[in-house]
């Protein structure tokens, strides 16, 4: 599995052929990056804190500059999102693929929930279907469900508090 980490700004690319496969016939936002990569491409060719290291580490980037790195990172945050169907935007949406145990620490997440709503879905593409069921049933996507679910409950609890 290719992971994006866009906190860290970091890429780990996957080499498992069946993932590359599937992910290869799937629509992704290349038409958008595209763009954004000409314009970053322009922007070189002029005088440019992406030109030289040293001048970007005196000046710094453009106002154009970061606007399109911006743009780019927004474009891939909402792709990845995306993903994530409406637990990556819903704070509380957690909730619906799991059952919470009555002592309030316990939580079990069934991805086969999570498949479920997606199948629900008319407009997904088959490619993409299959890779999100991928993904639901990983580690990774596990560990996503319960980060949400504990920022979830810091925040219910700080509310209470005041």
């Amino acid at each position: 599995l290719s992971v994006i980490n866009l906190s860290n700004n970091s890429v780990v690319l996957t080499t498992q052929t069946g993932i590359v496969k599937l992910l290869n016939g799937c629509p992704t936002p290349k038409p958008q990056l595209s763009k954004y990569q000409r314009q970053l491409k322009q922007l070189h060719a002029s005088s440019s804190g992406l030109q030289e290291f040293s001048r970007f580490v005196d000046h710094g980037l453009s106002h154009q500059e970061l606007v399109v790195i911006e743009s780019i990172r927004a474009v891939i945050r909402t792709y990845l999102t995306g993903l994530a169907d409406h637990i990556g935007s819903d704070p509380d949406a957690w909730q619906l693929y799991g059952v919470q145990k009555s002592d309030d620490e316990h939580f079990d997440f069934y991805p086969s929930f999570f498949v479920d709503g997606l199948k629900q879905q008319f407009n997904l593409l088959e490619c993409r279907l299959k890779f999100q069921e991928m993904m639901a049933y990983s580690q990774m996507f596990v560990e996503f469900v319960d980060s949400q679910r504990k920022a979830s409950l810091a925040k219910n609890t700080s509310e209470q508090k005041i």
